[in-house]
């Protein structure tokens, strides 16, 4: 009788196990090293917590080629997304903010692990005519051998929402 009980708690335990690893391993939407720097930007430019002007906050990653090389850039939206717009996204979990990736030529297929199309939906679009342009410096990076690295920081504003 007791050993039968106990080949059902490690059955029941096996199975749990099983699920549980299961779905981390497909939680992973994003490579470590994007996500990364994702949060690092996140932390270094947190949305802030006065919204007096009723900006929509979103954050960007745009990836495209530059002599040959993938670059990627982050930014800091206060004009959320428009309606046709093409973007992956939005991705979030606990440490990550929402976020929409920019990749239509599939330069960063190694980064990008899994592209999510679900917007979340419409509390990030933009409805109020001309979105704001002010944002936070934008950070650059050259993707080499699947590493980011931060070629330039370009701070076009002094101020911003």
């Amino acid at each position: 009788m007791k050993h039968c009980r106990r080949n059902k708690v490690l059955f029941l335990f096996s199975i749990i196990s099983c699920l549980f690893g299961c779905t981390k391993a497909n939680d992973q939407l994003l490579s470590q090293n994007l996500y990364d720097k994702l949060v690092e930007y996140q932390t270094k430019f947190p949305i802030p917590k006065d919204n007096q002007k009723n900006r929509i906050y979103i954050y960007q990653a745009y990836f495209w080629r530059d002599h040959g090389d993938t670059i990627i850039g982050l930014r800091r939206s206060s004009g959320g997304i428009l309606k046709n717009d093409d973007g992956y996204g939005v991705y979030r979990d606990q440490r990550l903010l929402p976020t929409v990736i920019y990749d239509d030529k599939n330069l960063g297929y190694n980064l990008i692990l899994n592209k999510i199309r679900s917007r979340d939906t419409d509390k990030f679009y933009w409805t109020k005519g001309s979105q704001p342009e002010s944002s936070p410096p934008i950070f650059n990076y050259q993707l080499k051998n699947n590493e980011l690295r931060l070629m330039r920081i370009d701070t076009i504003w002094s101020r911003w929402d």
